[in-house]
């Protein structure tokens, strides 16, 4: 899980985006996480072809809009 954390005043367009290593094409969501708020992101469902293959992350959003992200594992 990604969670975003959202501690601003106004809502937050969150990208995340996957790259896997074994060289296949990036993957991007594009996420709404309202004001003084958090939001799961479960990269099982949502990006289900990063299932057992290792990968690295990049969130993004506009500069005015900070977040706050962390990244959970549950077993």
């Amino acid at each position: 899980y990604y969670l975003l954390a959202n501690p601003g005043d106004s809502v937050a367009d969150v990208t995340v985006t996957l790259l896997l290593d074994d060289g296949t094409a990036e993957v991007a969501r594009a996420y709404t996480v309202a004001a003084r708020s958090r939001f799961s992101v479960s990269v099982r469902d949502e990006f289900p072809m990063a299932i057992g293959k290792r990968f690295s992350a990049v969130v993004t959003t506009a500069p005015s809009t900070p977040v706050v992200v962390e990244w959970a594992q549950y077993r």
